[in-house]
């Protein structure tokens, strides 16, 4: 009988069994992947039914849970008396032959109230520096919710689809300005010169390519315009643009430098580059850089949606106010993020998501 423990962290633990990562693109990896998702459902079903469950307790858990990159099988059916010791500074969870969670002290997570999970302490480390600094600019954020995953957390996708993301945001952004403008849009040379990237388009992106190629989709054009910050944040990840670090957050950023219009990247002045050239200079930054930048997006967005739903409901909000054109401009670059770093992840999943929330 084994309790097995998933880790957040893509490298292994030392002192451990052997490590047995859930995204290496292997048969093994894939079934252990499969059996990882299955145990996440039934612990979730079990948290929508079982009525001496707290659901909002628990879901920093899940959150946490639902990171886990590498597996370990431990002998025995109860948390390893050392295991405190050997998680110490990451985020592990335990799951027993019965499907139920316990953290690296051996309690159980679902059943035992006022439990903080415990996530990487660099990651821990990085919000307190992030969010300290906005609550001294004066905006009140939320300093106790979940961290974005740390450096030694992430599986980036490679650079290739990347630059073929930006690549579709791009062309789509050109094709809904044509419209926008009651030009016809050059499809067929945008398609001749980009073919190899926009066979990725999403199964929603390809239905406004073909709207807008038809003149049609005017409705859509707004949100497909709004995406160029999502597009800035990908193209500054892989180095193909610069961005002021007090503007994407990795230097003295301040709320009030979050929007530049006249610094805002030109889709067409990105694909002018060409295919060749944009997939010969991406490269990625820093990984510190971009968990920077990341938790600084993902934690002004929290805001912003707490702040709207503050405001939905009548009430007033403590702090600082994000404006409009801040607000739109979170909500893409924290979309950006997300898809970097959460693996596996879907586009147009994410932009459902995103919707929903702001709705």
């Amino acid at each position: 009988m084994t309790i097995i423990a998933y880790s957040a962290e893509n490298a292994a633990l030392p002192g451990g069994p052997a490590p047995r990562p859930l995204y290496a693109g292997t048969p093994e990896s894939r079934a252990l992947r499969e059996e990882f998702l299955d145990q996440a459902g039934r612990i979730n079903e079990r948290i929508a039914v079982d009525a001496g469950i707290d659901p909002f307790a628990v879901q920093p858990f899940m959150n946490q849970l639902g990171r886990s990159l590498t597996r370990y099988d431990f002998p025995g059916d109860r948390v390893p008396d050392d295991a405190a010791s050997w998680a110490a500074g990451t985020s592990v969870l335990f799951v027993d032959a019965s499907g139920e969670l316990f953290d690296a002290f051996g309690n159980r997570v679902l059943y035992t109230p006022g439990l903080v999970p415990a996530f990487n302490a660099r990651a821990v480390e990085r919000a307190r520096r992030v969010r300290t600094a906005l609550v001294r600019q004066g905006y009140r954020v939320d300093v106790d919710a979940v961290p974005v995953p740390e450096v030694s957390e992430l599986v980036l996708p490679e650079v290739g689809e990347v630059v073929d993301r930006i690549v579709c945001l791009a062309v789509l952004i050109e094709v809904a300005r044509a419209v926008w403008r009651g030009k016809t849009p050059d499809v067929a040379g945008l398609s001749d010169r980009f073919d190899l990237a926009l066979v990725t388009l999403t199964d929603q992106e390809q239905r406004l390519f073909d709207a807008f190629s038809r003149g049609e989709g005017a409705p859509a054009v707004g949100a497909v315009l709004d995406q160029v910050a999502a597009l800035e944040t990908l193209a500054w990840c892989v180095g193909l643009v610069d961005v002021p670090g007090d503007r994407i957050g990795t230097a003295h950023p301040h709320p009030q430098n979050l929007v530049n219009p006249r610094g805002i990247l030109s889709a067409k002045k990105l694909l002018d580059f060409g295919a060749e050239e944009l997939y010969e200079a991406a490269g990625f930054r820093t990984l510190e850089e971009i968990c920077d930048a990341h938790e600084y997006a993902a934690t002004l967005d929290r805001l912003a949606l707490s702040q709207r739903e503050a405001l939905a409901d009548g009430l007033s909000v403590e702090g600082a106010l994000l404006d409009e054109p801040q607000v739109a401009t979170l909500r893409l670059r924290n979309l950006a993020f997300t898809w970097l770093t959460l693996p596996f992840a879907s586009w147009d999943g994410l932009v459902e998501r995103m919707n929903r929330l702001s709705d």
